[in-house]
């Protein structure tokens, strides 16, 4: 079965290849055979997981 990642308008090949492949581990996630757009919260999601300490608010907030 065919799970296909989509991304758009990003500034560089290298972070458009990565939002990609973001998107396709989800679809495959999904149960694979289906495609997923690129959604920000896929990033953060991705973050999230390698770096799990990290306070990741607006820096204004952090300071509170």
């Amino acid at each position: 079965s065919a799970s296909i990642g989509i991304a758009v308008g990003v500034d560089s090949p290298e972070e458009l290849l990565s939002n990609a492949d973001l998107a396709m581990h989800d679809a495959k996630g999904g149960g694979g055979s289906r495609y997923e757009l690129f959604r920000r919260d896929l990033h953060l999601a991705m973050t999230d997981r390698l770096e799990p300490d990290q306070d990741r608010r607006p820096r204004e907030l952090r300071a509170q």
